[in-house]
């Protein structure tokens, strides 16, 4: 659960609590978690979909396998595979999604997959992890922002990592949805939904 800091100047309102700034606050990030979600897989996949919101994005690219390519695609689980099981040798600490993204940036180029320069999108989102994602995955993300910048590394695996960086952010909010008073929730979910749709 994220912990509650008291700024000064501030009201202060508990994650918990039932005040308008974190369930705002939260359905926001919630609602933007899931647009570099959809930016991600359409990064990973080749497949664009269509103009829309996030969540109109992410149906339509999942209603599109046959247009997916393969090779990146494949590209994009590996990594995703990868950095689950670095998370999980929490001996490794930062370096553990470094190394999961290293090996898979090598397995790509390995197969043939070349390398790319990353849109300018997708290194906003990279910029925007590494300040608001999990601290873990800070090391692939700087890694992979100087890389990406360059064109060093095939597209699939910055991908792979921003998608699961913010997933995994997504994730952190479920404990203190269930400590909500239904207020507070419904501001969230509208939040998030409006975001999500924007």
């Amino acid at each position: 659960m994220r912990q509650h800091v008291d700024i000064p100047g501030h009201p202060a309102v508990h994650p918990a609590g039932s005040g308008v700034g974190y369930p705002v606050g939260a359905g926001l990030g919630i609602g933007l978690a899931f647009g570099v979600v959809a930016r991600a897989v359409a990064d990973a996949s080749g497949y664009r979909p269509g103009e829309g919101g996030a969540l109109v994005r992410l149906a339509d690219w999942a209603g599109h396998p046959e247009a997916w390519r393969t090779g990146p695609m494949l590209l994009a689980l590996a990594t995703a595979v990868l950095l689950i099981r670095s998370v999980r040798l929490p001996r490794l600490g930062p370096a553990g999604p470094l190394l999961a993204v290293a090996l898979a940036s090598g397995l790509g180029l390995a197969s043939g997959l070349p390398p790319a320069r990353l849109p300018a999108a997708e290194l906003a989102a990279l910029t925007a992890l590494v300040v608001l994602g999990p601290y873990r995955d800070r090391w692939a993300l700087l890694a992979l922002l100087g890389a990406g910048a360059l064109g060093l590394v095939p597209p699939s695996v910055p991908a792979a990592l921003v998608a699961c960086s913010a997933l995994r952010t997504l994730a952190g909010y479920v404990p203190e949805l269930r400590t909500l008073p239904a207020s507070a929730a419904l501001t969230l979910w509208a939040t998030a939904a409006a975001t999500a749709l924007l």
